[in-house]
């Protein structure tokens, strides 16, 4: 970071892709440094870096809120939408930013999540996103889940969807998803050996109070405090 050393002061957080770094100051402003193709050059947003919030990441690129600022890889694609955005998410290679009406727009990789049209029209009313490393997965207000992105990767519901009711949240791990539902089970899709397929455990996972995960398992808290764990072993 030499070449920045003298304007990294006062830095509230930092943030990482694969190759860059991105300082967030307590005055809002941000200083980055690393490759340059993928978020370590931000001389042609400099000059919107400021009064920043918050930042979200994929592996190759960063993206700022106040209004919206995007740096590195697909980073130029749909700017013009990305108006009132009230919060961004991320996979390892595309973002999902949500507006405060409630609808999402997306942009990166194709097979990570960044083009969702396939399922832009029920993409309304939604109030949180989660995101494995390549899908993504939209809660609505009314506790249906909306995935796209990679199918493998948790981008495919098809199996559970009639089991995807009355959601209250959505958990990951690096490959699949689990749901928590209003009356306390859970729904798992996406890969199997990461935490997709709950058979083994389902008859335990009755009145689950939090679900924690690792990059490949799950850890789901049952309202009189045991733990129930599935997905990989290491």
């Amino acid at each position: 970071s030499t070449t920045v050393q003298h304007e990294l002061k006062n830095i509230k957080m930092v943030f990482f892709t694969r190759y860059a770094i991105a300082a967030l100051k307590n005055d809002g402003n941000v200083v980055t440094w690393g490759d340059q193709n993928n978020g370590g050059n931000s001389n042609t947003v400099q000059h919107k870096l400021k009064n920043i919030k918050m930042i979200c990441t994929t592996d190759l690129a960063f993206a700022a809120l106040t209004t919206v600022v995007t740096w590195g890889h697909y980073s130029n694609a749909i700017q013009n939408q990305l108006q009132n955005i009230k919060m961004i998410f991320s996979t390892s290679c595309a973002f999902a930013a949500l507006t405060t009406d409630g609808n999402v727009v997306t942009w990166g990789s194709y097979i990570g999540g960044g083009v969702s049209t396939h399922v832009q029209n029920q993409l309304q009313n939604i109030k949180m996103i989660s995101s494995t490393d390549e899908a993504f997965a939209a809660l609505t207000n009314n506790g249906h889940v909306v995935p796209w992105g990679h199918e493998d990767w948790g981008g495919n519901s098809t199996a559970v969807q009639n089991q995807l009711q009355k959601i209250q949240r959505i958990f990951s791990t690096k490959r699949a998803f689990a749901a928590l539902t209003s009356n306390e089970n859970v729904v798992t899709w996406g890969r199997q050996e990461c935490g997709g397929n709950s058979a083994a455990v389902q008859n335990q996972l009755h009145n689950i109070k939090m679900i924690f995960s690792t990059e490949s398992a799950f850890a789901a808290l049952t309202t009189d405090g045991n733990v129930v764990t599935w997905g990989h072993k290491y």
